[in-house]
Parts: C-alpha cells; structure tokens; sequence
C-alpha cells in the first residue's frame, strides 16, 4: 500500500516509522507493532509482549499533517496493561485536543491507532529541522533525559559551510552569522544524525515541498518521529534596514531574529492583541484589586468607561466587571479578567491581527494557539526550545511567526506593521 493509504489504516506516527523502515532499513528504528485504527490492541499482545519494555504511543490519521499536526495534544505513555492504553486513547477527548480540532475544523470522532515500540532508553532527546526558507540550515535542539533540570544544547547547522555552531541563543540578530564559529566538542551522535535525516528526506514520499522535523534520541541514535513542518518558500526580496533606520522619531523599528513566513515588501498593517503570561496575568489583576478594594464595582467601572479614554481590553474588561452585583466589593478576581480575554480573542479578525506575548508560549497556563488562534502575525519574545511539541504547533498555526528577546510596546488595539523576508522580520510601531 502506499504511505497515504497506510497513514488512513495505522495513523500517521506509526505509517511513517514503517515506511522509514521498508524504505531504509539501515535507520536504526527501535522495534514496534502497529495496532490498525479501531481494532483491539489485545488480538496483538503476543507480539508487544515480545517487544520487551515499550511504549504505547498515539498514531492518528489526524496528527502530522502539512497543515495541522496535534502535535503535543495525544499522548506517549510507558506501557503497562489496558490502563495505559486505556490513557492514550483517553487524549482523543481531552479538552484541548477538542479545542484543537474546532479550530482546525476537524470534525469528530477523532480516531486513532496505535504504535507500540520499544523504549530505545538514549540518554538525550532531540529534534531537528530545516528551515523553510533557508534550506542550508539545520536547528538542532536537544534535552538530557531524564531532563530534570532547564539544561539544553542548542546547535545549528550550515550545510553550505560545513559549520555546526553551539548558540547560546537561538533568536538573536547574529543568528546567522558563522564567521566566530567555534563549536568543536559535537554531541556524540549528531553526526550521524543529520546523516540520518538527509537520507530520509530524500525518500520519495517526503518530496511534498514541506521541510520536516525529525525527533530522535542520541547514546545510542534512534529515530523516533518524522513530520512535515511548513511549505518551502523562498524569499523574493530582502528588508533594507538601512532605510527603516529613517523612518522618523514618531515610530519604533523592532529586529527579529527568527522568522517563519515571508511577507511581501510593504508588509502587513496589523492590530496588536497582547497575550499575558501567567505572572502578567496576576500582576494586571493584582494592580486592579488595589485600584477597586471597597468600592463597588458598577460605580468604579461606570466612572471607567465614561471618563478614561480605554484600550479595546481594558473597556472589555470593565464591561465583564460591570456585570457582577454592584454591591460587590473588595476587587477584581480572574474570571472577568479572563471573559475579558475571550471577548477580544472573538473579535480578533485573523487577516488584520498580530498576536504579541511576553516570556512565555502560553497564556495563563495554557496553549497560546489554543488561546489566541486567530492571529495573521505572532511574535514571541524570549523564545527558546522551539522544536518541543508546543512551540511546533504554534509555529505552524501563524502564517508569520517572528521569535526574539525584543519588546513590543504598544498595547491592545494599536497599529503595527509586520515585515518578513524569511531570514529577519522586523515590527515598525507608530508613538503616536
């Protein structure tokens, strides 16, 4: 059968390993059975019992696809009976996964088959990926495991030099910038690895025009999971930051070092919506508690809206404050500032808006494209860890994605302007 037929009958997780397998025996895949979608892992228990330790890992038609990929949302768990089965398939109906599928206009049921494969026990995990519009770059992300501490090695490879460089971090404006390369100590493995990933690449099903991401385990080299991650484009012009620097004191010219998605050369006229990270989150409403304390909530929120000029979310929010019992008193908790949130996020316009968030992927705990999916633009300040599940998802939601440790000043509702040629983005904010 071919590898679409296979994906529909076994899901794409354990389609793909299989056709890695025929294809290229010589990759090293640890040992797995595929347990077909809607059939009973029991008719295979014999031949997952000669497995010996494994994992029961999710494999869906649904997962890994050019345009969607849950990736993050149906779990892998250590296999240990019907109850672990039981708690992968479980993820088909977690709240998330559903939230996931409404946006992407997956009609239910989710279905889902299942790969059971040996626990191939490397001692680090990693991911790879080349980039969509620089095909000579490879990054390269990896964690010890177990990964009990914040500890990472992050590389990139420049096919076109030969280079592999140790980046401190990955999203800077000297990303690209190889002349200082000094990495000499290669993690044991990557070599082969990139090797590896060359060669699967090249396999005949995987010339779709995406570039792709391969998860794989290091001490001892194991492939794990090989998934498209966005369309190849490459950029037909390049951003002159020689004229942006004369664009006038009135506006703020922000660099990004990490772009996905090419813009034309004028750009995208976008409206700013900010996502708060769980801290911001309390801090905003910790600040609102202190203003409001004893007074009650209709006056102080009535006074709002008919003297202070507000921005889109703050006039929201007063709204969903100016709801609770005005005798209510002693502040604001977080339900209102959260409906305040759900409220923006309807009327965001994905075409005209460009999501901005500060320190962290998501918003109040949870997912950001999950949270916040309507959105043209994202820009992600202090992003890091790209490759892990999440952060993949994400940046395969977005048409433009613009990673960096920079600031975005503006507030909810102010104008932005969003350029990116696939190697640098750049935001242009107006003071005025």
């Amino acid at each position: 059968m071919s590898l679409e037929a296979d994906v529909l009958k076994y899901g794409a997780k354990g389609a793909v390993l299989d056709y890695v397998r025929s294809n290229a025996p010589d990759v090293p895949i640890e040992p797995f059975v595929l347990v077909p979608v809607g059939e009973d892992w029991k008719k295979y228990e014999p031949q997952i019992k000669d497995l010996g330790d494994c994992l029961v890992r999710s494999s869906s038609p649904l997962e890994d696809g050019q345009e969607i990929s849950f990736a993050g949302l149906f779990w892998t768990t250590k296999f240990y009976g019907q109850h672990s089965v039981d708690q992968v398939l479980k993820s088909l109906s977690d709240e998330d996964t559903l939230r996931y599928a409404e946006i992407h206009r997956v009609k239910a049921p989710l279905e889902m088959g299942l790969t059971f494969q040996r626990d191939s026990n490397s001692s680090w995990n990693w991911g790879i990926l080349r980039h969509p519009h620089q095909e000579n770059l490879l990054f390269i992300m990896g964690r010890p495991v177990p990964d009990h501490t914040r500890f990472s090695e992050d590389l990139i490879y420049d096919e076109s030099t030969g280079k592999l460089q140790e980046v401190t971090n990955f999203c800077s404006s000297r990303l690209y910038d190889f002349t200082e390369a000094k990495f000499e100590d290669v993690p044991e493995g990557i070599e082969q690895a990139i090797a590896l990933y060359r060669q699967i690449e090249a396999l005949p099903a995987f010339q779709t025009g995406f570039t792709y991401h391969m998860e794989f385990g290091t001490n001892p080299v194991s492939v794990y999971q090989f998934r498209p991650f966005r369309r190849k484009q490459q950029p037909t012009w390049n951003i002159d930051f020689s004229e942006l620097e004369n664009v006038g004191e009135d506006y703020s010219v922000h660099k990004f070092g990490l772009s996905f998605g090419i813009t034309d050369a004028e750009g995208l006229d976008l409206t700013i919506a900010r996502a708060l990270s769980s801290h911001e989150n309390r801090k905003h409403i910790e600040r609102y508690r202190k203003n409001l304390v004893g007074k009650p909530h209709k006056r102080i929120v009535t006074a709002l809206l008919k003297g202070w000029k507000l921005s889109p979310f703050e006039r929201a929010y007063a709204e969903e404050v100016a709801r609770i019992d005005s005798d209510t008193h002693g502040g604001v908790d977080s339900e209102a500032f959260d409906k305040a949130v759900e409220r923006i996020n309807a009327q965001m316009k994905k075409d005209e808006t460009c999501l901005y968030q500060e320190c962290m992927h998501f918003y109040y705990g949870r997912d950001i494209d999950l949270v916040f999916p309507n959105a043209k633009a994202w820009i992600a300040s202090g992003g890091v860890q790209f490759l892990s599940h999440n952060w993949f998802r994400a940046l395969q939601t977005y048409d433009v994605a613009l990673v960096d440790y920079g600031n975005v000043n503006g507030k909810t509702g102010d104008k932005i302007k969003i350029l990116s040629d696939g190697i640098f983005g750049v935001a242009v904010e107006s003071y005025r």
